[in-house]
């Protein structure tokens, strides 16, 4: 987990001068210590103003290959 936490910090850097970016989560199978070479790697960014998450999607997007990575990247809104 500590390697995996290190890549996490590293590819999210980007976030964490935002003041709209109150937490980045992991979750899922990578925290658990049960995932496999297929496994993703489940991030939850926590902003919970709207125009932050507008443009916050678009922006992981623009500065990671989530797919190379294989990060599970979606917008959800709460409330």
């Amino acid at each position: 987990m500590a390697e995996v936490s290190t890549i996490i910090k590293k590819d999210f850097s980007f976030l964490f001068e935002r003041k709209d970016v109150l937490s980045i989560l992991i979750y899922g199978s990578v925290v658990k210590g049960d995932q496999t070479p297929r496994s993703d790697i489940d991030v939850c960014i926590v902003a919970p103003l709207c125009a932050a998450r507008c443009g916050l999607i678009k922006e992981v997007y623009r500065n990671l290959d989530v797919f190379l990575k294989k990060y599970d990247v979606f917008q959800e809104t709460l409330g």
